[in-house]
């Protein structure tokens, strides 16, 4: 497990990282900035290494501060009579983290030594596989080489967990996750390479706390039309334990609520609600849709008119039925002509130099449309996310196939 982020460290790498801008200003004017030459790419390079792991650093603390775990001593993996070599882990963003001089000494673990598959919740022996090995199973050999894909920091063979497409996690990583997708819907359940990451197979990483509003979270989020407190100072989520009929109590703040109208309770039919009626208007007024599954408002950025809804319905942006149910067109003529425009910026298809680059991006966002996002590529700089929005200063991956930005959260807990 990742221990606390120690405050040496910390300022060894800011003052590294200070040096280094300082010999990068100082290459200014020695060449062009579209023609970098060895020194001045190695040089951007080690910036953007030092910048990730103090990003990871960060990261870390949060989730230790956010969900505090128990910490288990680990063994010192080095030979007897032999005293282990000080050992500085840079982690790079598209690459796994590798030592710095001096080179630690690499020690076979015994082969008791395990990597936890937290798709099935049970351990992978680190045993070499022989003629009797199943297929089924990952070794977990101890010269594996174990990086969080999350935070690029090393991990040891009892403290990695991998998940169900084979990326490893630590425990700080991991609980993180989790924690982020009871907060937003749109990472739950909590999954990796789109493949969902069981609560089971990880209940020994996480917090008992965690668990607990984990579970209540997921009976939220899985529950279709969805009822929560009319009182306006609550709106706890009402479970259908405490539904009967077309009425809901709020244990929180014992106020009865409508599941029809989701108002306060009421004799009679459900009446009109002024303020919906306004909320509705102003939807059609800027064009929002709003999904029939859970009945949240959506309005589209970029894209076609397929939609998924963070409740898990698929519909028509334009007209608000069930997707492949009616005859509207894919593409909205104008979110397709912006987003031609942003890759032509962007420099694709020749740029704006080539007067054919805006057809030949519509063309190829018809073709990609429904892409996987399977295949991705490094970019270095600064650049938005195109699906969380957040912006990242030193760098950001894009889909070979279909060109789309993304962070690395995004990438492979969100897409």
């Amino acid at each position: 497990m990742a221990e606390s982020v120690d405050a040496s460290e910390r300022l060894v790498l800011q003052l590294m990282q200070q040096e280094l801008e300082q010999l990068k200003a100082g290459q200014k004017g020695k060449v062009r900035e579209d023609e970098l030459d060895d020194y001045a790419l190695a040089l951007q390079l080690q910036i953007l290494s030092i910048s990730d792991h103090i990003q990871s650093q960060d990261d870390r603390e949060y989730c230790l501060r956010a969900f505090p775990q128990t910490r288990v001593q680990q063994p010192a993996a080095t030979l007897p009579n032999q005293s282990a070599s000080p050992t500085v882990v840079v982690a790079g963003p598209s690459r796994p983290a590798r030592s710095l001089e001096p080179a630690p000494t690499v020690t076979k673990q015994p082969v008791s030594s395990k990597v936890e598959n937290v798709a099935e919740g049970q351990s992978e022996s680190s045993a070499p596989s022989g003629s009797n090995a199943t297929t089924s199973a990952t070794p977990a050999d101890s010269d594996e080489n174990l990086v969080c894909v999350a935070c690029d920091e090393l991990q040891n063979n009892k403290t990695a967990a991998r998940a169900p497409c084979g990326h490893i996690y630590c425990p700080d990583c991991l609980a993180c996750l989790f924690g982020a997708a009871t907060t937003d819907e749109s990472l739950f359940p909590p999954r990796c390479c789109k493949q969902p990451i069981p609560l089971d197979g990880t209940r020994k990483w996480l917090p008992d706390e965690l668990i607990a509003e984990f579970e209540k979270k997921t009976l939220e989020f899985t529950t279709a039309n969805r009822t929560y407190c009319s009182n306006m100072s609550c709106s706890t989520f009402i479970p259908s334990n405490d539904i009967d009929s077309d009425r809901a109590y709020c244990q929180a703040c014992e106020v009865w609520t409508c599941t029809i109208c989701k108002s306060a309770e009421h004799d009679g039919l459900c009446p009109d609600d002024p303020t919906k009626a306004d909320i509705l208007a102003m939807a059609q007024e800027n064009g929002w849709q709003q999904c029939y599954g859970c009945m949240r408002l959506v309005e589209i950025n970029t894209g076609c008119n397929h939609m998924r809804c963070l409740c898990g319905t698929e519909f028509c942006y334009s007209c608000g039925k069930q997707w492949h149910t009616c005859k509207c067109e894919l593409w909205s003529e104008d979110r397709l002509i912006q987003r031609a425009d942003q890759l032509v910026e962007r420099g694709m298809f020749g740029g704006n130099n080539n007067a054919n680059a805006a057809a030949q991006a519509q063309r190829h966002i018809r073709r990609t449309h429904e892409c996987v996002h399977g295949n991705w590529k490094f970019r270095s700089g600064g650049a938005q996310c195109e699906e969380c929005r957040d912006w990242l200063p030193s760098f950001i991956f894009e889909c070979r196939a279909c060109n789309i930005l993304a962070c690395k959260r995004c990438r492979h807990n969100r897409l």
